[in-house]
């Protein structure tokens, strides 16, 4: 049985980094990807949850707005409240990649960072 996903999208909120009793590192975040079908637009918003060193690299590098492609595994979390049964999917981050310019990326750049380089210099 296969269940990976791979969804490109925009961070609808901050990311919220929290750790376990046993000190791992696990990070909620939600995106939204959007659809469109001729005239027709669709936008599915996805929970998302990354652990380890994966969570602490999200929140290093991701706020709400940035654009993100997560790769990962669909799950469905069930809990009863007030006598009803409940359910909510999410995404298990196994992988992400930045998408868009190097420098659209950056977070937290200071003076100290490397010069920026002239894409027109490089011989390749």
């Amino acid at each position: 049985m296969i269940n990976t996903v791979f969804i490109e999208g925009n961070l609808t909120r901050d990311p919220e980094l929290s750790y376990t009793p046993n000190q791992v590192a696990v990070c909620k975040f939600g995106i939204a990807c959007n659809n469109k079908w001729g005239e027709r637009e669709d936008t599915y918003f996805a929970n998302c949850e990354a652990w380890k060193s994966t969570a602490e690299n999200v929140n290093k590098f991701f706020q709400k707005g940035k654009r993100i492609i997560i790769e990962g595994s669909l799950s469905t979390d069930s809990w009863e409240k007030d006598g009803q049964k409940r359910s909510k999917d999410k995404i298990t981050v196994f992988k992400f990649h930045f998408v868009g310019p190097k420098d659209a990326q950056s977070v937290n750049r200071d003076s100290q960072s490397e010069p920026a380089v002239d894409t027109d210099d490089i011989p390749f």
